[in-house]
């Protein structure tokens, strides 16, 4: 294993994989950081709180992997126009993306602000929750089409190697974030206490600023992104075919995966508001836990993407190959870690011993499949996705959620499982797609130029 990581003439591979994985996980690693300020902020207002707005956040969950699809699908081409250098046609897949994009915005927005009630009850019938969670949401709703901007130019910059400039803009909008937050929900300054409240107005500003400051600096740089509006639209109908057969899998498979997960969601809030509030505080230490994998999982995209694209079909092989081996051994050391750190960050909740035991119990688990899902995740965003095969990993993604994973958490509901053996079963999702995603990954069906087709 150390020998396939450690072979001559890789100092180009290292590089180019932490130049492009580092500004990502950074990036993610700050908006996982934002999360676990936010929930602690919010935590101090009780259990009915941050379950409130842990289930409002699952409709951005929702919307947020809409958005992923649609752009980490365009991303495919974009990585392997970039591959020849083709900016005409990387402009025209960054403004199909973006249109697709803000259109998916409307009916989430809509739904946040008019009907909020209706969408937290889904998760939890608790009063208190629900008038929580529906104030938070009535005003995030505002922020969805903004989010769907600074997607499309995030996933087009890391696309051609830029993945430095929306971190820089995610760390300015992050800091404005937390200053915000500390202001608004605690009313420090002179400003009333807002509690829930102030934490989604901080929320809305500090997603504005970002994405003035991303556009700014796209067209100050005059990077390859700074277009005319005429360029971004100037589509034609062989290219829009192109990209939506290939993108259309990626978004039915975000869809698929991310309402199933919503699913999982439900079903833990049914178990009890204590659960839900473990779950909720659960999600932002899982995160923490994969934010370099999901850096790993883009550079890899990238990387792959433009060698297929160059023509270079031995060269991504051989990439992939090093970041899977690469990926695996940091796992293990990262979930250990995880299981060392989660007492101590619990000792910052203003929640009842039966959460912060929930919690604990609940990361010694995701800390042993932590490895299966690594792998999951860096062979479907990364790898196969790299080469165009999107109609597998709709199937893998599809069944391994609504075929294993949320039949089985309903299971445990009905027999009455605590959280422990809803979560167990729901991480056998993971053990489905390593076992069918590794035979497809060995099988090269991936390794493909679609640029030159």
């Amino acid at each position: 294993m150390l020998k396939e990581l450690l072979k001559k003439g890789d100092k180009v591979f290292y590089k180019q994989l932490f130049s492009l994985a580092l500004p990502i996980a950074f990036q993610n690693l700050i908006f996982t950081l934002l999360n676990m300020t936010d929930n602690l902020m919010i935590g101090q207002f009780g259990d009915s709180a941050i379950a409130g707005v842990g289930a409002a956040n699952r409709l951005f969950f929702l919307f947020n992997l809409f958005i992923f699809g649609v752009n980490s699908g365009a991303a495919i081409f974009v990585s392997q126009y970039w591959g020849i250098k083709d900016v005409k046609n990387i402009r025209r897949v960054l403004g199909f993306a973006m249109t697709l994009s803000i259109i998916g915005a409307l009916p989430f927005t809509l739904g946040a602000v008019l009907i909020p009630e209706n969408i937290i009850r889904v998760f939890n019938d608790n009063p208190e929750v629900i008038k929580a969670g529906a104030m938070y949401l009535r005003v995030i709703g505002f922020s969805y089409g903004i989010t769907a901007i600074s997607f499309s130019y995030g996933f087009a910059l890391r696309g051609i190697g830029k993945a430095t400039l929306p971190m820089v803009t995610s760390i300015i909008s992050v800091f404005i974030n937390i200053g915000l937050n500390a202001v608004l929900i605690f009313g420090l300054l002179g400003f009333p206490q807002l509690g829930v409240l102030g934490a989604a107005i901080a929320t809305l500003i500090a997603r504005l600023i970002e994405v003035v400051i991303l556009l700014l600096l796209v067209y100050a740089k005059k990077t390859p992104l700074a277009a005319k509006l005429e360029e971004l639209f100037d589509w034609n109908k062989e290219l829009l075919m192109k990209v939506t057969i290939k993108l259309l899998p990626v978004v039915l498979n975000e869809i698929a995966w991310s309402v199933g997960v919503t699913i999982y969601s439900v079903v833990y809030g049914h178990l009890g508001t204590e659960q839900f509030a473990a779950i909720t505080i659960l999600g932002t230490i899982e995160q923490l836990g994969m934010v370099l994998f999901f850096g790993m999982g883009n550079a890899c995209a990238v990387m792959l993407g433009n060698a297929l694209g160059n023509g270079e079909l031995d060269k991504a092989w051989d990439y992939s190959k090093k970041i899977v081996l690469l990926s695996a051994m940091i796992s293990v050391v990262i979930g250990i870690a995880l299981v060392g750190f989660a007492p101590l960050y619990l000792q910052l909740y203003n929640v009842e011993q039966v959460v912060i035991d929930y919690v604990l119990g609940c990361i010694v688990i995701y800390a042993i499949v932590m490895p299966f899902k690594v792998f999951n995740t860096i062979n479907i965003v990364g790898i196969l996705r790299s080469g165009g095969d999107t109609f597998f990993t709709l199937l893998l993604d599809g069944i391994g959620v609504w075929g294993v994973g949320v039949p089985l958490a309903w299971l445990g509901y009905f027999l009455g499982f605590d959280l422990y053996g809803v979560y167990i079963l729901v991480m056998f999702e993971e053990v489905f797609k390593l076992f069918f995603g590794l035979y497809r990954y060995r099988s090269k069906k991936w390794v493909k130029n679609l640029v030159s087709e």
